[in-house]
């Protein structure tokens, strides 16, 4: 709470409850380990050979299999509170949907209100304006492309017109011998 209270960018101050996990796991859970070898050896009457298995195998076994199941329970937990809200109590279910309904018809009034106003903002003389922007556009680059000798110049030619005169193109197909 003073980490929090003393600093203007934490918001939480998760990093010092981080810090207190850490020193808990480095330092805590291996004396704790300790302790639980020991106790276990003394319980069942182990050798030294049974203490270090019990410390570096049997113990970490345990720890892992606690986490795993901790975590899986704490899922379990929080799927059946949410099917409790939704099956098992009619009445936070009825009001759970009605909070969904009415958030979907504000998204859907947020939505409609878009549409209309990106109609307002697309108009025919934007549009028109946008197609002789694309037409400028590809005629400046066909003009280039002539220039540079890549496409032939033909005189009066348009954007329709073909580039290559169809008698060349029917000699060139008739002369041609595919083996």
């Amino acid at each position: 709470k003073q980490a929090l209270a003393g600093s203007s960018v934490k918001v939480k101050a998760l990093d010092v409850v981080a810090s207190y996990k850490i020193i808990v796991g480095l330092v805590v859970l291996p004396l704790y380990a300790f302790l639980l070898a020991a106790v276990a050896t003394g319980w069942f009457h182990l050798s030294a050979l049974g203490f270090f298995l019990t410390l570096f195998i049997f113990i970490p076994v345990f720890f892992g299999n606690g986490i795993r199941s901790c975590d899986h329970s704490v899922r379990c937990l929080l799927r059946c509170r949410a099917t409790m809200l939704f099956w098992g109590c009619s009445s936070t279910a009825g009001l759970l949907q009605k909070l969904l309904i009415d958030r979907r018809e504000k998204l859907q009034e947020k939505v409609q209100r878009f549409v209309e106003d990106a109609k307002l903002l697309i108009t025919e003389e934007a549009l028109k304006a946008e197609s002789d922007l694309q037409a400028k556009e590809i005629s400046g680059k066909i003009d280039l492309l002539q220039r540079e000798g890549v496409v032939p110049a033909a005189a009066g030619s348009s954007l329709s017109a073909p580039l290559l005169d169809k008698s060349l193109g029917q000699e060139a197909s008739s002369g041609c011998v595919i083996a």
